[in-house]
């Protein structure tokens, strides 16, 4: 005599087992995120602003164990760089753990603008997709922000790897062309061109919109760089566009005082209107 297995999929059970896979389902595919920083605001800006305060902190935690992101953001030395090559290597190295601002040492190593460090930590099994705890950056986006063109092309193992946005919907446009990079470790305003280049050709959307309606253009019409607003330009940036204040691209310019940058939006702007009023003359006479 044969027996039956009775079937789970029944009217009752129907609504449940299809919760059970929607909830197994997202808990694949959800990044792994540090979780938000333990620090207040107020003792990050005197982490970022007191280096000494930092390294005595740092003393004081050694006390109990060093930890990898510790020996990461320590000053560069031959005791701290024997010490964290001892760690990377070791099988009991967590080379995904959260620090106090909580990112991860991978995403420190690219902050710092340390590319050798990076792919070290890649090559022991460091996760690129995990994430920090404040904006939801991964290893790809940091790469995107510190402007590690080679690195971040590594780091890129996915197509959609290249539409990634954070908390505030900003794409890796709004990253290459964040005022947080306009310092002495900026890109020659030829190669950041390329770079705006190379994110567009790979589907980023130049018109983007993020948080509070800032494109990238507008980002870049703060920017020192001259090359940088011709550059969206020329990769099809609307110039017309309003922020949620209703500002453009043009008021951004005049605001950062860079009448360089407002005079070439306003051209691009009048040759846009030029063109369309002749577009629709000739629609007319037709």
């Amino acid at each position: 005599m044969m027996h039956t297995v009775p079937s789970l999929w029944t009217a009752p059970m129907r609504p449940l087992l299809i919760l059970a896979l929607l909830v197994a389902t997202c808990s694949v595919a959800a990044p792994p995120r540090c979780p938000e920083p333990t620090m207040s605001d107020a003792e990050l800006l005197a982490t970022a602003t007191q280096p000494g305060k930092f390294q005595r902190d740092l003393a004081i935690s050694f006390a109990k164990a060093p930890t990898l992101f510790q020996l990461i953001a320590l000053r560069d030395s031959p005791w701290r760089n024997r010490a964290l090559q001892a760690m990377i290597n070791s099988p009991r190295a967590d080379l995904n753990q959260c620090g106090l601002e909580g990112i991860t040492p991978l995403q420190l190593a690219i902050g710092g603008r340390n590319d050798a460090l990076a792919r070290q930590l890649l090559a022991r099994g460091a996760d690129r997709y995990k994430q920090d705890g404040t904006m939801h950056w991964n290893a790809i986006q940091f790469a995107a922000l510190f402007e590690r063109i080679t690195l971040l092309q590594e780091l890129v193992q996915r197509p959609e790897d290249w539409l990634v946005t954070d908390v505030r919907q900003q794409t890796l446009l709004h990253m290459a062309t964040s005022p947080l990079v306009f310092d002495d470790n900026a890109l020659p305003g030829d190669e950041a061109c390329q770079w705006l280049g190379v994110l567009a050709q790979h589907g980023v959307p130049v018109n983007a919109a993020a948080e509070y309606g800032v494109t990238a253009l507008m980002q870049a019409a703060q920017s020192s760089l001259p090359e940088l607003v011709p550059c969206l330009l020329a990769l099809g940036a609307d110039p017309r566009m309003h922020d949620n204040k209703g500002r453009t691209a043009v008021q951004w310019a005049l605001v950062a005082k860079k009448p360089a940058n407002a005079a070439i939006l306003m051209q691009a702007i009048e040759a846009e209107t030029t063109a369309h009023d002749g577009l629709n003359k000739n629609y007319v006479e037709q």
